[in-house]
Order: C-alpha cells, then structure tokens, then sequence
C-alpha cells in the first residue's frame, strides 16, 4: 500500500507550515508505529458517536489521520488537536495548544470558566466516568463533576 501525499504551496506560510508539521508527524507516527498493535485508518472507520463529536464540536476542521489499536483511536485534526475516544466512540481527552470549544464541557463547567477566568483559554480536557479534568492556558488545573460543577483547583507545574 502506498500512501500519497498532494500539497498545496498557494496557501499562506503559517498554513504551509502547519500542514508540513502536520504531514511529518504522520510519517513519524507510521514509521514509530510500524511494529505497534495500532494502524492508521479512515475516518469513516471511526464509530459514529466519535464522528458525531468531531463534526458538532470541530465544524470545518478537516481529520488528519486517525491511529486505531484494540481498544481506543486517537483522531489528529488538521488544526493540532487530538482527540481521544474510547472503542465505542465516547471521548476520554481532548487537547490542542490553542483554544478548544466549550461545547465540549457541560454548560455550568463552563459557565464557571467563563466567570472566574474571563478570556482564558481551554488547551486540553480530559473526562472520565464521574469528572472532568480541564487544563487552562494560564497553568490552572480545574476539576469539575461529572454534573460540570467545579470541585478543586490546583496550578500545574
């Protein structure tokens, strides 16, 4: 099988650089991962709650690639972020250097952000059964329940 790659040198530089990263760090994960129990996989093979996430809460973000094991897929989107879902398409963590959506959170976790951390970004979110563990750009680690109410607080190091 082999993989071709089509580039597009008429779009700006930042673009440009962005999609060469991107393109480097998929040969970086085939090459890491040729060995591995995980391969890379279409998007459509992702189970539909998983495509149901991405397009609700990334609209117009186009899939990069998608690694697939046993038990989980991590979705890389063209933007830098990644995602995390479990087998069954439920997501366990988000994470992106710049913003991620709110939508993600429920609405009080996020009215709550929105109130004490005024214009502060949400680079990563990581949900399990009962909580939600919210990572800021300022370095503040938040944890809200599963209901989205806040809990604890504590400064990453």
């Amino acid at each position: 099988r082999c993989i071709i790659f089509c580039y597009d040198f008429s779009i700006n530089e930042g673009e440009n650089m962005k999609r060469l990263l991107s393109i480097a760090f998929l040969a970086l994960l085939i090459s890491a991962f040729t060995f591995a129990n995980e391969k890379i996989v279409s998007a459509e093979d992702l189970p539909q709650e998983a495509r149901d996430f991405i397009t609700e809460n990334f609209s117009g973000v186009n899939v990069n690639f998608v690694l697939q094991d046993n038990d989980d897929y991590e979705v890389m989107l063209m933007d830098g972020t990644e995602v995390e879902f479990d087998k069954k398409g439920n997501w366990e963590k988000v994470k992106n250097r710049e913003k991620l959506p709110t939508s993600i959170l429920p609405s009080e976790a996020s009215a709550y952000i929105s109130k004490v951390y005024p214009g502060t970004d949400i680079i990563e979110i990581e949900k399990n059964w009962n909580k939600y563990d919210v990572k800021l750009a300022n370095n503040w680690e938040l944890r809200f329940n599963k209901d989205g109410n806040f809990q604890k607080k504590e400064m990453d190091k």
